[in-house]
């Protein structure tokens, strides 16, 4: 049993010894032109003028609809994310999705949070299925994505995470 112990610190000093000594290495200079100066010429005198319009061709500004129920509380004054999918605005607001048409108008929330077996614990991401356009909610804390079809209102399975692999916060950056 000691002979274990001691062979397990050993392979720890090893280990550490090798991570600091790549670590040293990785700190070396091998730039040739480090230390030169590189100027880049600017025109201060020269004004250019980009236009928005550059950039997007159309700015339109949609008031959402406001009710009672779909007022969100966004924690940090925006949605944690919006989809736009078949003229419909999609927004996670906290462990909901408000669902607005092209016009603003509120057409439903999805809420379905609690511990049973077509709901959510809790939301950290969502996306909409570009082949089926079904809903996928991802639940950090449960491990799992719950699938809904397009309008939210029917659950069709829960897909269970591996526990191999670390939590996954976002579906994609």
């Amino acid at each position: 049993m000691n002979k274990l112990l001691i062979a397990g610190k050993i392979a720890i000093v090893i280990h550490l010894s090798m991570m600091l000594s790549l670590m040293l290495c990785g700190c070396t200079n091998r730039n040739p032109s480090a230390g030169k100066e590189f100027a880049t010429p600017v025109n201060l005198k020269k004004n250019d003028k980009v236009s928005v319009f550059d950039f997007f061709s159309k700015i339109e500004i949609i008031p959402l609809e406001t009710t009672s129920h779909s007022l969100m509380a966004c924690a940090w004054g925006e949605p944690a994310k919006t989809i736009m999918n078949e003229g419909n605005y999609y927004f996670l607001d906290r462990s909901m999705i408000f669902i607005f048409d092209s016009e603003g108008n509120f057409l439903k929330k999805i809420d379905r949070r609690g511990k049973g077996p077509e709901e959510y614990i809790s939301i950290s991401d969502f996306n909409i299925n570009r082949f089926n356009n079904n809903i996928e909610i991802l639940s950090e804390r449960g491990r799992y994505i719950n699938v809904y079809d397009s309008t939210g209102d029917r659950f069709i399975e829960r897909i269970q995470l591996p526990n191999e692999i670390p939590v996954v916060y976002f579906f994609s950056m």
